[in-house]
């Protein structure tokens, strides 16, 4: 029997060797890529729970140095403003604006049209409702939403204790 002297190509054993050794390698490459989005995603989270909380943190500080709540009244019941005195008797005004904003005004400082009469305190929130509990203590809770339109809340409290009576 006379045999070609060369054969050109690949044996259909040496075929199916590059392709499992390509599947392989898509896969691996893959699984970082999903692995990446993943810890960006997770990433992202953690920006806004500590946005959340700086927020808490900044609505807690200003209460606490505040001197009077004005609105909302003690009756246990959930409204979405929050009106009170701060340290030095400027009327100040917590809300979501129509942005989606929670924002915290200083009424005295915008009728002098200072700048820095409107403070953002977090951006695309969806929900501000505060109770007040008797005259010393008020809770509230603030609900966000992502790119990605997942909720998140955070409820706090804090015990009022330069309210003037």
């Amino acid at each position: 029997m006379n045999r070609p002297a060369s054969r050109a190509g690949f044996t259909v054993t040496e075929l199916i060797i590059g392709v499992v050794v390509f599947a392989i390698l898509m896969s691996m490459t893959l699984s970082v890529f999903i692995g990446m989005r993943q810890s960006v995603d997770g990433m992202h989270r953690l920006d806004i729970f500590h946005d959340l909380r700086s927020t808490s943190r900044a609505l807690t500080d200003k209460l606490a140095a505040g001197n009077q709540v004005l609105f909302p009244p003690d009756d246990g019941q959930p409204h979405h403003q929050l009106f009170f005195l701060n340290r030095i008797n400027e009327v100040t005004v917590i809300f979501l604006d129509p942005k989606g904003q929670l924002v915290m005004l200083n009424c005295d400082r915008a009728r002098k049209n200072e700048p820095d009469a409107l403070q953002v305190l977090a951006r695309k929130s969806i929900e501000f409702t505060v109770v007040r509990e008797g005259d010393t203590y008020l809770s509230f809770k603030i609900r966000i939403l992502d790119a990605k339109g997942f909720e998140f809340s955070l409820t706090d409290g804090i015990s009022l204790k330069n309210i003037i009576r």
